[in-house]
Parts: C-alpha cells; structure tokens; sequence
C-alpha cells in the first residue's frame, strides 16, 4: 500500500500530467535566403505566438537559395519551406517530390538591377553585357527564360557568378559588372539604406516574363502524413501575412528584431515589407484567401518554363500545387 508521501506523489504526478499544457510538434522552416521583407509574415506568426496558438513549436532557418531549398523539403532534409516557385516546378521536373500549398509572392520581384550612370531600359540593352548572379539562386534559374523571351540566348551575355548577394553587389559598385540579378524588394532598399546608393532596375515581369514567386513549399510524403500540421502552419502563417497587412509598421519592428545578423534596420524592413505586400496577389487573386493560388497563373507560369527553358513539365498545375490546406484569411 501506497503511504502518505507516496499518495501525495501520485497525486502531484497526476495533476502535472492534467494540467500541463499540449505539447508542441516542432517543425523547422527553411526560408530561401537570408532575411527579406517578404519574411514578415513567418516572423510575425512567430513573434506574435500565432504557431504556439495551433500547437507548433516553429524554428525558421535561412537558406542559400531556392535551388538548395528545394532540394533540402524534396529529400525530406527538412519538411516545409519557401522558394520561388519556377525553382520548384524545375525540382519536380527532376523528380523531387515538393508542392507549393501557398504562394505569398505572386508578382515576380525579379529584376535586373543596374547603376542609374549605366541603365538598361529593356532586355535588348543587355546584348553584350556583363551579368552578375548567385550562384544556384531562383534568378538563375528564371533567367534563361527572360532572356528567350525577348529573343536572346545567354551566350548573347557575359554571365559571372558570385557566391552570395553581397559579392555581387560589391562587383557592380566596382565596375566589375554592369548589373546584377536580384529582388527589387531587396537589394535596392539594402544599398539605399547602408550606403545611400540609388539603383535602378528592369523587372522581370515588364520584361515579359511574370511567374509566380516565393511560396511554402513541402515534402509530398510529410504532405500526406501530416496534413494537419501543415494545415495549422498555414493557418498560423495567414494570420501572420494579415498582422502584417494590418500593421506594416509594428511587422517591420518584429522583422528587424529578428534581422540583426542581417543588418536590416528597421527602415529598411518597412521599406522592403511595404513592397512585398503589393506583391502578395495577382489580379486573378485579389478577393482570395492569402496564399491562394489559380490554375491560370499556375499555367502561365508553366508556359514560360516549359517554352523557354526546355523543361519537360507537366500540362496539370494540380502536379505542382494546392490550396486545399488554406484557410480563408484574406
């Protein structure tokens, strides 16, 4: 028989195990790159405890590049992520079991980004040129599709690779090149920020070529073995997206307490979150929950690649994307 003391620790064993909250399923978040305006809403969710509100236990890890993101949520290194999603559709193609369940950038920040003493007013000024890219970065894959698009092949420019975003800037201060390839939600407002440098830039997307950017991505298998975790990720992350929308000042104050290593103050966050909210919809989405995707867009997009990169990709959008984990947050 169970004396005093050992009642009472049976009793204290049982009300810890009742009364102690729901433990968190944790996940691990591997974003594209280091931190962008376009972050915020992850960083808001966490901030504001919309991931512990649904149970998740949240780390968001930064990346070195869509190509590498993709690579990583396709051999199950990690399970969720956020990359661009031609990046994605040329991981599918070969043969990484990834899909998009929402897409928070859906205008193409992609740009070629120049000196305003050596502009580049549209795609045929490149002829000749000298390009910098990050090596294995999503810009490098959508590139040969810009450039097809507008009657050129890459042998028709010089093309330099640099290892980070930060090489490649310092190659056009320098002369070494003539532009770069990059996010203009991003580097201009870093360089205008740190240094006072004006940029300017030639988008993607006026150039002809619009295709869908930055999305969640998962591993098909963790997809269909935990749909409900990746259910209340989105969930949480919509919210996030709404706080943001809502506040842009007080997420630009979140996102640079997270992005000391990253030397974004708090200017330069608010810039680059205010670009990236007009970002978050096309016109075929405008009235949808955040992270809403149409199949339209979805083919465009798969039009593009499969003309102009060769590409064997699939006719069916649905092989590369869903809204069936969405919530209806707008």
């Amino acid at each position: 028989m169970l004396g005093a003391l050992g009642m009472l620790a049976v009793t204290l064993l049982a009300f810890y195990i009742f009364s102690s909250p729901e433990r968190l399923t944790r996940i691990a978040l591997r974003l594209n790159w280091k931190i962008n305006g376009d972050h915020a809403p992850f960083y808001v969710a966490l901030d504001m405890g919309f991931y512990k509100d649904v149970g998740l236990d949240v780390e968001i890890l930064q990346g070195t590049g869509s190509a590498s993101t993709v690579k990583l949520i396709g051999t199950g290194s990690n399970y969720l992520g956020y990359a661009d999603a031609g990046t994605m559709i040329k991981g599918v193609a070969g043969g990484l079991p990834v899909k998009a369940v929402g897409v928070l950038v859906q205008m193409s920040p992609m740009a070629v980004i120049f000196l305003p003493t050596n502009p580049i007013q549209s795609p045929q000024d490149l002829m000749g040129k000298t390009i910098a890219l990050t090596s294995g970065d999503s810009l490098s894959q959508i590139f040969p599709a810009f450039l097809a698009a507008n009657g050129m092949s890459p042998s028709d420019v010089r093309i330099i690779s640099f290892p980070t975003p930060w090489a490649k800037e310092e190659a056009l201060l320098r002369g070494d090149v003539d532009a770069f390839l990059g996010y203009y939600l991003a580097q201009p407002v870093r360089l205008k920020m740190a240094k006072n440098i004006d940029l300017g830039w030639l988008t993607f997307a006026e150039a002809g070529v619009n295709t869908l950017s930055n999305s969640v991505i998962v591993n098909s298998r963790f997809l269909r073995e935990q749909p409900d975790v990746v259910r209340k990720f989105l969930l949480a992350t919509q919210k996030g997206a709404r706080a943001t929308l809502d506040n842009p000042e007080q997420a630009a104050q979140i996102l640079s307490k997270y992005s000391a290593g990253a030397a974004l103050n708090f200017a330069a966050c608010k810039m680059q979150i205010e670009v990236a909210l007009k970002l978050l919809h096309t016109a075929r989405t405008v009235n949808k929950p955040i992270g809403w995707t149409c199949s339209e867009d979805w083919e465009k997009t798969l039009e593009l690649l499969g003309n102009y990169t060769g590409l064997r990709v699939s006719g069916d959008p649905s092989n590369y994307y869903t809204n069936d984990y969405l919530s209806d947050i707008k």
